[in-house]
């Protein structure tokens, strides 16, 4: 072999070589999706024409009625939300979102919320929560 073809093969191996062993597989690897519970959050059917003028206030609370409740001290007021607002669970914790997506308060967070008491013991939320 001639000294440049054994210089030039000697390079292309040390390139291999090196490309090779730099490459994290890790890198290229697409990460899995992020996984997002959603959580059954009871609310109105449409959007509300009108809305009480009532005001309730307490803390976040999982509920098995309505998803989210009020409580304050030892009471727990299931909620009907607006039409539009969902609820995920994120690090453990329950969030309230609004229709457009836009993160109101989480499980354990003191908010107010204007509406009204219906018959069936729900307090009918209105549109924007306001936390505390």
């Amino acid at each position: 072999m001639k000294p440049t073809f054994q210089l030039l093969c000697i390079t292309a191996l040390a390139l291999f070589a090196m490309v090779g062993c730099s490459a994290d597989p890790q890198a290229t690897a697409t990460p899995p999706a992020a996984t997002l519970e959603t959580i059954t959050l009871l609310t109105e059917p449409a959007p509300a024409e009108a809305c009480d003028d009532a005001l309730a206030q307490g803390t976040l609370v999982p509920d098995p009625r309505s998803g989210l409740a009020l409580a304050t001290g030892a009471e727990r007021t299931p909620v009907m939300w607006p039409f539009g607002y969902s609820a995920r669970l994120v690090d453990g914790q329950i969030e309230l979102v609004d229709g457009s997506g836009t993160f109101l308060a989480r499980e354990g967070d003191t908010v107010q919320v204007g509406g009204g008491f219906g018959a069936n013991g729900l307090f009918y939320a209105c549109a924007g929560v306001e936390r505390l």
